[in-house]
């Protein structure tokens, strides 16, 4: 997969679906659910088969969907997950807390 191949369906998710913003696997496996669903393929008949389809490409890629997912993430904040806003708290919170400790060192 292109990375912008599938740009707005996982957008879709995104906004659609909040829980797939922080957990790439989910979302791959939504998408993979997504993409077998149009081929009329039970996975769970057949393992096999599934994993022939994934080493021959027919499956959207695994390091592409991530990627696409950090792009959007990165141009539309809305996107993020709450775990982007937890430790940008927390990182927030420990740059804070080493300045006003700057000078008892």
């Amino acid at each position: 997969m292109k990375i912008k191949k599938h740009e707005k369906m996982i957008q879709s998710y995104l906004t659609n679906v909040p829980h797939l913003r922080d957990d790439d696997m989910k979302l791959l496996a939504t998408i993979w659910n997504q993409e077998l669903k149009g081929m009329e393929f039970n996975p769970l008949k057949n393992t096999m088969a599934f994993l022939q389809l994934l080493a021959d490409g027919k499956l959207s890629n695994p390091s592409s969907i991530r990627r696409c997912r950090a792009k959007l993430q990165e141009l539309h904040p809305e996107l993020r997950g709450q775990r982007y806003l937890d430790r940008q708290k927390k990182q927030t919170e420990e740059v804070v807390s080493e300045i006003k400790g700057w000078n008892n060192k």
